[in-house]
């Protein structure tokens, strides 16, 4: 059983604001647990075993638009779970999104020859990593996912969630350009998707443990590189054609093994091609 509630508020006396919060909660099946479709927030441990399996997650939001510099400020921060860790600790389980966007003027003889033209610059840092408390505490799975809600937020094992990651943080900067009829991107998009992993594995570990610095222990963080360029147009009012290019570099691939080649490393390409036509 899943349910959502999802409130904002734009005040007038600051233009361009919006402010907003989330809630989610996911459960068993069962006719008791219709309780939680009207509750706002709910202190149950998620690993009480005497509970009913819930898990919940908030989140406050907000976004701040300057039309007349072009410029757009967004943000978002959520935790896992509000429990008595939170109270003392408010960065317990703390997730969060940050951004930017800023319109780039185009020169003005390109634009005599080209026509109408706009760009921006877009910017994005995300964090999904486990907040370090549990290194004194015990070994945490992540925010899309539960001790007792074992498929987590998950669509036929499709997350529901952050495209860029799920228990690590991810940066992002694209530059944009915007023709009549479509639109150019150059992007780059650096991402560690799982460095609750490598966090994991220090959890209950002492001085007795072999070395962090050792083949046993020593792990790096898997990142993945992307260089890539998107582009959309509007064949007609109703087509779209969309192409993307991309080119990835992927570092500690094995979290610190090494491949048959004697490295810890990969490349890869991709290249896709999609249309889409509005009846």
């Amino acid at each position: 059983m899943l349910n959502a509630l999802s409130l904002s508020f734009s005040p007038g006396f600051i233009p361009g604001l919006t402010v907003g919060v989330n809630r989610i909660f996911i459960t068993n099946w069962k006719l008791e647990n219709l309780k939680y479709l009207g509750r706002l927030f709910t202190t149950s441990h998620a690993n009480d075993i005497s509970g009913d399996g819930e898990d919940q997650k908030a989140s406050l939001f907000a976004n701040w638009r300057f039309p007349t510099a072009g410029f757009e400020i967004y943000g978002e921060i959520g935790i896992d779970d509000f429990t008595s860790d939170s109270i003392s600790n408010p960065f317990h389980t703390a997730v969060y999104t940050v951004g930017l966007k800023q319109n780039i003027p185009i020169f003005q003889f390109i634009q005599k020859h080209t026509g109408t033209l706009k760009s921006e610059l877009i910017l994005e840092w995300n964090n999904f990593e486990m907040s370090q408390d549990f290194q004194l505490q015990w070994k945490y799975s992540g925010y899309y996912s539960h001790g007792k809600i074992w498929q987590g937020y998950t669509n036929q094992g499709q997350l529901l969630g952050a495209g860029s990651g799920y228990h690590g943080n991810s940066q992002f900067l694209g530059y944009k350009v915007y023709y009549t009829r479509g639109s150019i991107m150059g992007f780059y998009h650096r991402s560690c998707p799982d460095n609750n992993y490598i966090y994991n594995m220090a959890v209950s570990t002492d001085a007795s443990y072999p070395s962090k610095t050792s083949k046993d222990y020593y792990a790096q963080y898997r990142t993945y590189n992307a260089w890539g360029l998107q582009w959309a147009h509007f064949v007609t009012k109703s087509l779209k054609i969309e192409a993307e290019y991309v080119y990835m570099f992927l570092a500690s691939w094995l979290y610190g093994s090494e491949l048959k080649n004697g490295s810890n490393s990969q490349i890869g390409y991709r290249f896709s091609l999609a249309g889409k036509y509005n009846f």
